[in-house]
């Protein structure tokens, strides 16, 4: 468990939760210094990932956000550290590196565990075209690889199902797929 793997540096858990609901819920209720968050949690009817992630650092802004995720997508990265978060942990690598990411975030370090920086030189060294998704895009091609169809995602994301069609098709046009047969594979291309 990752909460074990900081139980030696010092600091306080002063609440979990395991639904973005609950999330807020705890933040309203239980500031904190620092939130450390899966990126997804797949058995939420709400918005997770980039949505809530955004909204978090709208709304909390001095709250440090520490992500931890087995995405490896170099757009995910991207929009991840635009976005506000301080720190990205990868769930391949081991837990006892967690309190290394801690202290660095704690300290107002950004920190990106070492199997994900080269993610980030390849992007400052050009961004390649499939990778040019907008942040919501990337959403509703993340939810569509769940096996989410347009109507629950566009509930999840309270978007309108137009808004997310669009979004979808764009995303689609982007990563070179044109048939409606094949959404499922732009996900796989952003995220391998």
């Amino acid at each position: 468990m990752a909460l074990e793997a900081i139980t030696t540096l010092p600091l306080s858990v002063v609440a979990q939760a395991s639904s973005p609901a609950e999330l807020i819920f705890q933040l309203e209720h239980e500031p904190c210094d620092l939130l450390i968050t899966d990126y997804s949690m797949p058995i939420c009817r709400q918005p997770d990932g980039l949505a809530l992630i955004s909204y978090i650092h709208r709304n909390y802004k001095n709250t440090k956000i520490m992500v931890m995720t087995m995405a490896r997508s170099n757009l995910l990265m991207q929009h991840l550290l635009t976005t506000g978060v301080r720190g990205v942990f990868d769930k391949h690598r081991p837990l006892d590196e967690l309190s290394q990411a801690v202290t660095s975030v704690l300290k107002g370090e950004k920190y990106l565990s070492p199997s994900l920086e080269s993610n980030i030189k390849n992007i400052k060294n050009g961004i390649p075209r499939q990778l040019k998704l907008t942040p919501k895009e990337y959403e509703v091609i993340r939810l569509l690889g769940e096996g989410l169809a347009g109507r629950e995602i566009a509930k999840r994301l309270n978007r309108s199902e137009k808004t997310i069609s669009r979004q979808k098709r764009s995303a689609m046009q982007k990563q070179g797929i044109y048939s409606e047969s094949e959404p499922r594979d732009a996900e796989k291309k952003v995220n391998p």
